[in-house]
């Protein structure tokens, strides 16, 4: 690795461009300190396949894929009741400069269903079916119902840490041809019924001509190796469920009632 890129990646990670100046620098410290993970974590795992199958990852994410039918009927059945969908910046602040940038007229939503052990009581009733299921993959930290409006695409950027992949169920997806998921130097198309699994911090973008929505079932599942990765992320949930995960369901609650 080039000096300057290791430079960079040490004290200036790429999550912080797009930012606003003053989230930039309030944001520095922790994401210096994600990036240098990042790096160790690399060094660990060595080479991986861009995309994989869930059984790949975990036994318990390809038994999810299989109550894709449970967890389709019941997302639309909510989606049904007409209730307020935030977008995704809503709850993540820190996502508008994704969120927003391409297409701003078209909407990037999400549900929370479960944000590092916390969910919406709200939600208990409607996704029961869904709980169930998720109740049996014990590696999750976040659950999201993403929705993309038709024609909504999603600038290149990168997740934050690599302590986790993350699990794409296509609910809602016709007319895959006209859109893709690019990870890195591979692309992958939503299709109902199928999952997928990818990591997270590589460069990805979606590019998405669809004239129709697209949903998917989004979890984030912790690695379990090596040993001192899986012991990591463990201890750092508390602090991620306090930090975070209490104020996404807080403004997940208060845009469900403005």
């Amino acid at each position: 690795m080039q000096a300057s890129v290791l430079f960079r990646r040490l004290f200036w990670p790429r999550v912080l461009d797009g930012k606003p100046w003053p989230v930039r620098l309030g944001m520095w410290p922790a994401a210096c300190l994600l990036s240098w993970m990042n790096l160790a974590i690399e060094r660990s795992i060595g080479e991986e396949a861009v995309f994989r199958s869930p059984s790949e990852v975990d036994e318990s994410l390809a038994e999810l894929s299989q109550g894709f039918r449970e967890i389709r009927r019941e997302c639309l059945a909510y989606l049904e009741l007409g209730e307020r969908i935030p977008g995704y910046h809503d709850l993540d602040p820190i996502q508008k400069s994704i969120s927003t940038r391409l297409s701003p007229t078209r909407r990037w939503k999400v549900i929370p269903l479960e944000v590092f052990g916390r969910r919406p009581v709200a939600l208990a009733s409607a996704f029961e079916r869904t709980y169930a299921r998720l109740d049996r993959v014990p590696r999750r930290l976040q659950v999201l119902v993403s929705i993309l409006e038709a024609e909504k695409s999603v600038p290149a950027h990168e997740g934050p840490f690599k302590g986790y992949l993350r699990y794409h169920l296509g609910l809602v997806a016709e007319d895959p041809e006209t859109r893709f998921l690019r990870v890195a130097d591979e692309r992958r198309h939503w299709r109902e019924g199928e999952a997928f699994v990818f990591d997270d911090s590589l460069e990805h973008e979606v590019v998405n001509a669809s004239p129709s929505e697209r949903i998917v079932l989004m979890v984030d599942v912790a690695r379990d190796r090596p040993a001192w990765v899986a012991r990591l992320v463990a201890s750092l949930r508390p602090i991620a469920s306090w930090s975070y995960g209490r104020k996404v369901l807080q403004r997940f609650e208060a845009h469900r009632r403005a």
